[in-house]
């Protein structure tokens, strides 16, 4: 695909997601004035967004496509539009909160270390100052009986570290649970960005967080980021999918904003990938059962179960015991196949 602006050319193809926003007619803020024919050469604007996330059930309606404007209105209200809200935040956040895996931010990794180790050195400030004065405690007896302590520069050392190490606590919990959120999905900020530079909702300067893509966590609570399962859902579902002409849903009321139903591509996804499992599972026990010399069945089984461990290893987060008792499962439904029939 490529972007004409100015009469240049300029190369934007890339690999289409789930979720998509591509730009195929050119880039403009904003909406052809009024007065202005779609014929009359104005920049078009098209983008593409195709969902592709899990979900449990099958929708009600019909599938087959049609345009957004045709698509039914639910009792008396129509159905709710990004549209309906004026340009600007309004219209954007409510994109963002369209879809899950539009929910991507900052993760401020920078400022939360800074701010741990300023916390860290505090308490370590305190602790040193209540050595000291323990160190420099005339009377014992106040070192062994909490009750009977009179001195107030370890009782004042002591209500600062409690405060502190509230402080430092809520500082390492909250980050931890942040460093816990998945980094967001590459081509889901492409597609905010490719979004605004057709809308121009927002000033840059404000946008400018979508570019600090090494800090960007995604707020998604169903991101798998399973490689596999993501190449799946975001590179095979939605072109099945736009081939098969599924029904778009009302986000948007732009025809050429595209959205499937992630059902549709939860339900398609899940039957690639069996499709992969019962190919990496069967072809090497046809292959072993039509070969009859033992030393070549095998070199079948350590052959496959060397590329179904290096495909599992890539494409999943399993922990290595896991893999050890898949990789043995493996070979164990292989090696059967060694002494079954044809076997010499």
């Amino acid at each position: 695909m490529e972007l004409r602006n100015n009469g240049r050319a300029i190369d934007c193809s890339r690999n289409r997601t789930s979720i998509l926003m591509d730009l195929e007619h050119g880039a403009h803020t904003g909406d052809p004035p009024h007065n202005v024919s779609p014929d009359a050469g104005y920049p078009r604007r098209s983008w593409s967004i195709l969902k592709g996330f899990a979900a449990r059930h099958f929708p009600s309606g019909k599938w087959r496509s049609r345009p957004n404007s045709e698509i039914p209105v639910k009792g008396d209200k129509p159905v709710f539009n990004i549209e309906d809200l004026p340009n600007g935040y309004p219209r954007f956040s409510a994109l963002m909160a369209a879809h899950e895996s539009f929910l991507v931010t900052r993760r401020f990794s920078n400022l939360r270390t800074r701010l741990l180790l300023w916390e860290q050195d505090r308490v370590v400030e305190l602790e040193a100052k209540l050595n000291k004065i323990d160190k420099d405690e005339t009377c014992t007896l106040y070192l062994g009986n909490r009750r009977r302590d009179k001195n107030h520069q370890r009782l004042a050392v002591m209500m600062e570290l409690k405060d502190a190490l509230k402080s430092y606590d809520d500082i390492v919990t909250r980050t931890m649970r942040v460093n816990g959120l998945q980094p967001a999905y590459p081509n889901d900020v492409t597609s905010l960005q490719n979004w605004h530079a057709a809308n121009g909702s927002i000033t840059r300067l404000e946008m400018g967080f979508l570019n600090r893509r090494e800090d960007l966590m995604s707020l998604s609570s169903t991101s798998n980021n399973d490689a596999l399962p993501l190449w799946v859902e975001r590179g095979v579902t939605e072109k099945v999918l736009s081939c098969l002409g599924v029904r778009r849903s009302g986000v948007s009321r732009d025809p050429l904003v595209h959205i499937y139903p992630r059902e549709a591509t939860s339900l398609l996804g899940r039957a690639i990938l069996t499709s992969i499992i019962i190919l990496l599972v069967l072809i090497p026990v046809i292959i072993c059962y039509r070969v009859t010399n033992p030393g070549a069945r095998l070199a079948i089984v350590v052959t496959t179960t060397a590329i179904f461990l290096f495909i599992l290893s890539l494409s999943t987060k399993g922990k290595m015991l896991e893999l050890v008792v898949a990789g043995a499962t493996y070979s164990t439904v292989l090696i059967v196949f060694i002494t079954g029939p044809g076997a010499q």
